[in-house]
C-alpha cells in the first residue's frame, strides 16, 4: 500500500507527533521510555499473530522520515513501513507512506483491510492538522 497526501502542517511537527505515536508503542511493548535519538537502530521482539518477530527502526532522519521493519526468526519480512515527508512550504508537507506485509498479495480480504487502514490514516493525519 502506498499513500501520498498534503497537509497544512510544518515538516518538523508533523514528524514529531508521528514519533511520539512511534515512541508511545515502542514504551507499551518494551516498558522502556527511548527518545528520538535512540531510535536508529533499535530493535525489540513483539508478537506479530503467532509468531514472534524482530522490529528494527532504521533511516531515521528528523523532519523527514524513517523505517520499520518486522522480521520472523528465520529472517523473512513480515511488515515494511517506510515514512518519507517533504516539506512544500514552511506549512505544509507531503507525506509518502509505504506500508507492504507479506500476505498482501496473496488475500483478497487483505486488499479491504488495506483500504479501511489507508482510510483511518488519512483520519488520523487530517486531525493534526486541527492541533497545529
Amino acid at each position: 500500500m502506498k499513500l501520498t497526501t498534503r497537509i497544512n502542517v510544518s515538516a518538523d511537527y508533523l514528524f514529531t507527533r508521528l514519533v511520539d505515536v512511534l515512541l508511545y508503542d515502542i514504551l507499551r511493548q518494551t516498558n522502556r521510555a527511548l527518545t528520538l535519538n535512540d531510535l536508529e537502530g533499535f530493535e525489540y521482539q513483539t508478537d506479530y499473530g503467532t509468531e514472534r518477530v524482530v522490529t528494527r527502526i532504521s533511516n531515521v532522519q528528523p523532519g523527514r522520515g524513517y523505517r520499520i521493519d518486522m522480521r520472523d526468526s528465520q529472517g523473512r519480512i513480515k511488515f515494511i513501513e517506510r515514512l518519507k515527508l517533504r516539506a512544500l512550504r514552511p506549512d505544509q508537507v507531503e507525506v509518502q507512506l509505504c506500508k507492504a506485509t507479506s500476505t498482501t498479495w496473496y488475500n483478497p480480504v487483505r486488499w479491504g483491510q488495506e483500504l479501511l487502514y489507508r482510510h483511518n490514516l488519512k483520519k488520523m493525519l487530517r486531525t493534526f492538522e486541527y492541533g497545529y
